[in-house]
């Protein structure tokens, strides 16, 4: 396959990033939602694992130990997550939703629906579930080194 930067997967998973960012941001903004894309990024990851550590969620989403920091002590700030230090080792943090942040994730849930109603227009379910088999293919071959 001979390189192109139009149609390169760097270049066209970039622009589809950006360009979900822009639609789900604009979903939030209709609905009169003050919460950013990677603090949404954070109530679904604790939403669906209960409890995780900052370290933990910084991996998973990909953030810098300065991002998730200051991430986690804005969601703190909005009584969306509380702190608490490890038993076994006071290093780390625990992080979990309280009742207002799972509040706001059941909000916030139908709005990043609607975003990926609009992402697969006009796909198949069969078309969709490959994808996501494609991608997670891709994850594994980049992670094995």
């Amino acid at each position: 396959m001979e390189y192109s930067f139009s149609t390169s997967f760097g270049n066209l998973s970039s622009k589809l990033v950006l360009d979900i960012r822009k639609v789900f941001v604009s979903f939030l903004s209709q609905a009169q939602l003050e919460i950013t894309t990677d603090e949404w990024f954070v109530l679904s990851k604790l939403f669906h694992t209960k409890a995780s550590t900052q370290n933990e969620i910084a991996n998973e989403l990909g953030l810098s130990k300065v991002k998730i920091t200051r991430l986690i002590a804005v969601l703190e700030n909005k009584n969306f997550i509380s702190r608490e230090t490890g038993m076994g080792d006071k290093r780390f943090k625990n992080v979990t939703l309280t009742e207002e942040g799972k509040a706001m994730y059941r909000i916030v849930e139908p709005i990043a629906k609607e975003t990926l109603k609009k992402i697969f227009d006009g796909f198949s379910e069969a078309e969709k579930q490959l994808q996501i088999e494609f991608y997670n293919r891709m994850l594994s071959n980049l992670r094995q080194t």
